[in-house]
């Protein structure tokens, strides 16, 4: 996982192409003004750096001094994740992205590619707390296409905006604006 300001320094100014070919994944994009009242309790991804391959880092032992703010979260696979078909989301830190809140579940909801149509499904794995789409709750294992711009809530705690890489690109410049206004 990585700052959005970090990212939109490094993503902002590339073509389609270049972006294509440097985050060829989907993203979850956590913004302050969806985070403002949660404190930061600790979540990262198991691949470091959006898609880099590098060592699981360990997650915070507890809370920071304030809420977690501005996150791109690339949906990516893993090293050494123990379930080769899905890209995992929950509390327990062999997941593929690990979000350290009680109201999310060991194992809450993973994602997955549909074979006909290349687009990403998410599934609640039977999670406690829910997982919700637009604000609409997703069954336990209920499977969903994720569509760019749609709000997704793990445990209720955070509402995160899902993008594809396409979908995100054009985006970047309307980021890079409100992070510079915030800055100033």
């Amino acid at each position: 996982m990585e700052s959005l300001p970090e990212f939109v320094s490094r993503a902002h100014g590339l073509s389609l192409e270049e972006f294509r070919s440097r985050f060829p994944h989907p993203f979850l994009l956590l913004e302050t003004s969806n985070a403002s009242t949660v404190p930061d309790t600790g979540f990262r991804t198991s691949d470091g750096l959006m898609g880099a391959p590098s060592e699981p880092t360990p997650a915070p032992a507890g809370p920071s001094d304030g809420p977690v703010r501005d996150r791109i979260v690339p949906i990516t696979k893993g090293r050494g994740s123990p379930f080769p078909g899905m890209i995992t989301l929950g509390r327990a830190g062999n997941n593929d992205i690990v979000l350290k809140f009680t109201t999310i579940s060991k194992f809450h909801a993973y994602f997955t590619k549909e074979p006909a149509t290349g687009r990403i499904v998410l599934t609640d794995a039977g999670s406690t707390n829910g997982t919700f789409v637009n604000r609409r709750q997703v069954g336990n294992g209920q499977k969903l296409e994720l569509s760019d711009g749609d709000t997704v809530n793990f445990g209720g705690d955070l509402d995160f905006t899902y993008f594809t890489t396409d979908g995100l690109h054009p985006y970047l410049p309307v980021l890079a604006r409100r992070l510079a206004h915030q800055k100033a």
